[in-house]
């Protein structure tokens, strides 16, 4: 007979033990599935510890609970990677999540369907035939796919193994086994790739490693990969490569750079295409070459305002303005956060005026406003073609335009920053054709979000590149234009470090939703007091911890819930980054934030 110390795969709370014990015939490897009897329901377990009855008897007949008994065995052979346990408690130390759920996490979704397979197909491991393994994290399914395609130029198809968002379940169990025999000399994947059963990794590679698409932000906990490898490349002492595919550092030198206000000589703003940027255009057009115009605004207009009362529409929702789509003959308003639909009205519903006004840009008016000048150059010269990319675009569809583009099957792509793929080839003209509004979300990394869009788009251009802009003469675009993107970071860096912004700081984002706005302000005032009566009554914390005071978050109201936010700021003092002792400290803090509010580590915005 054997004790065995089980972790529950399920979501326990915090405050309750996360490992369970009971009890079984036969001795158990660590890492064993087992199904067991959590409050009278079956669920699956993962074997922690097994030791024998007989060595803790004492201990057992003082117990004041009875034991239960495994109920089945799913699996008790080794298919993990030989760090996970330790990968398991830093993921749950580090974002601050219950070990059980973190675990449940790190698994892979379908556990018996994987395990079968493996009883069926798996042979020992012999640490003699594993090939030296290279990980590959790749943002997103653009990145991955254009990663694979140049690795197939070099190496053999079996020396890879690519693990896409969507994977059967079939070819999911193969790669799994596939990377636990150690047959792969380049394993490639997304967010999830850190969790896979790695024997013998000697190199990882981050893939534009800023990119939003690392951070889980679908389900707790919110971590993001880039922490998790630079985790693992410390841990197990091998090279972590950043590649970026794309030198945004330094300018072509045949580029030339405009920063042009479109609104000198316009100032109806009733057309938002430059006389420059429509000059270059046709320009480029009639030497038989291609443009790329960015814009990050869907729709047609951003809202509808009516000039006789002011009334804007906005959501029921979500309490923010409708983005308004006039496409395929239909004109609707839509919300891009709740997805409520309706169609355009014609009369305000305040007042009953007929006086409405679209304002603000989106992509579908940048399109409709190159078909006319597309149409106006057809009565003296060549006319040109036209393709628009955003997020409301199918994927496959986007791959076959961005493909068409790159084979010269039209001249123009518009897009948002969906466009931004590696696989997009240079063309002779780049063009924004407004970033100003991005200007306005009040986050400390939005200029940086801002300069990376657009240092992304200057490597597009072999010819041209313009940025339409009313604030020319900020510093951000008179780097670009100056080549001193490497200066403006420096100075950056120092504003950073003088407001204890990261790295020079840890962020945590407490965030609380209710229906009732009256509740969340009262919730968030109670926990904001609590954390700092903490601090007080443990003078020791004081020099670690910037609380925050409670604000609603940017979008307020979100599927007819109020959020408001909490901000911390653990100070970094270890040149390194945090350390283990800082990680513990905070986590003491954060035991007083109640299970129903959302603790996020690191986050993208902090608003």
């Amino acid at each position: 007979m054997y004790l065995l110390d089980v972790l529950p795969l399920t979501n326990l709370p915090k405050s309750e033990s996360q490992i369970m014990s009971y009890y079984y015939t036969e001795d158990l490897t660590q890492g064993a599935i087992v199904e067991i009897d959590l409050n009278h329901r079956l669920i699956l377990g993962l074997v922690i510890n097994s030791t024998p009855i007989k060595t803790v008897k004492t201990f057992l007949k003082n117990a004041d609970y009875k034991w239960k008994k495994i109920h089945k065995v799913i699996y008790n052979k080794h298919f993990l990677s030989p760090f996970f346990w330790e990968l398991l408690q830093f993921v749950s130390d580090y974002y601050f999540d219950n070990l059980s759920w973190t675990a449940k996490i790190l698994l892979p979704n379908n556990l018996k369907s994987l395990t079968k397979f493996l009883s069926k197909n798996d042979k020992p491991l012999s640490s003699n035939n594993q090939i030296p393994t290279t990980l590959i994290a790749c943002p997103t399914e653009a990145h991955l796919d254009f990663i694979v395609s140049t690795l197939l130029q070099t190496y053999d198809s079996s020396q890879i193994t690519i693990i896409p968002k969507k994977l059967y379940q079939k070819d999911f169990n193969k790669a799994w086994l596939n990377i636990l025999q150690g047959n792969s000399k380049f394993v490639i994947g997304l967010r999830s790739i850190p969790y896979y059963p790695f024997q013998r990794l000697e190199k990882i590679i981050i893939v534009d490693k800023d990119n939003p698409s690392y951070k889980s932000w679908d389900q707790h906990p919110y971590y993001n990969t880039e922490t998790i490898l630079k985790w693992m490349a410390k841990k197990l002492k091998i090279p972590l490569i950043y590649n970026n595919l794309e030198n945004t550092t330094t300018t072509n030198p045949k580029t030339n750079i405009f920063i042009y206000n479109p609104y000198i000589n316009s100032p109806q703003k009733t057309q938002y295409l430059s006389s420059l940027l429509k000059k270059e255009i046709l320009k480029t057009i009639n030497n038989n070459e291609q443009a790329i115009l960015f814009l990050n605004r869907k729709g047609w207009a951003r809202s509808i305002v009516c000039e006789d009362c002011g009334y804007v529409f906005k959501c029921s929702n979500c309490d923010v303005p409708m983005i308004y789509h006039k496409e395929n003959n239909i004109n609707l308003l839509t919300c891009h956060h709740c997805g409520q639909e309706m169609l355009a009205p014609t009369l305000c519903e305040h007042c009953q005026g007929g006086n409405l006004r679209m304002i603000g840009l989106g992509i579908e008016r940048v399109e409709d406003e190159l078909k006319h000048l597309s149409k106006k150059q057809s009565q003296t010269n060549k006319t040109f073609t036209i393709k628009r990319i955003d997020s409301e675009i199918p994927e496959d569809k986007i791959r076959q335009i961005i493909q068409d583009f790159n084979n010269h099957k039209f001249d123009i792509l518009l897009g948002t920053e969906i466009i931004l793929r590696p696989q997009l080839n240079p063309v002779s003209l780049t063009a924004v054709v407004s970033i100003d509004a991005m200007f306005t979300f009040p986050d400390f990394r939005q200029e940086e979000k801002i300069l990376k869009y657009l240092l992304k788009l200057k490597v597009k251009a072999t010819n041209n590149f313009i940025i339409q802009t009313m604030f020319r003469d900020i510093a951000l675009f008179q780097a670009i234009k100056n080549n001193t993107v490497t200066d403006y970071l420096k100075q950056n860096l120092i504003t950073k470090k003088h407001y204890l912004w990261p790295p020079y700081s840890q962020l945590i984002k407490l965030s609380y939703r209710h229906y009732d706005n009256t509740k969340a302000i009262h919730e968030s005032k109670q926990l904001f007091q609590n954390l700092n009566q903490f601090i007080q009554k443990h003078k020791i914390y004081k020099d670690y911890f910037i609380i925050m005071p409670p604000t609603p978050a940017f979008l307020q109201k979100i599927e007819n819930q109020y959020q408001w936010n909490i901000l911390i700021k653990l100070k970094i003092t270890n040149p390194t980054g945090i350390t283990y002792k800082d990680l513990k400290i905070r986590n003491q803090l954060l035991q007083l934030v109640p299970n129903y509010w959302k603790i996020d580590v690191d986050p993208l915005e902090t608003i």
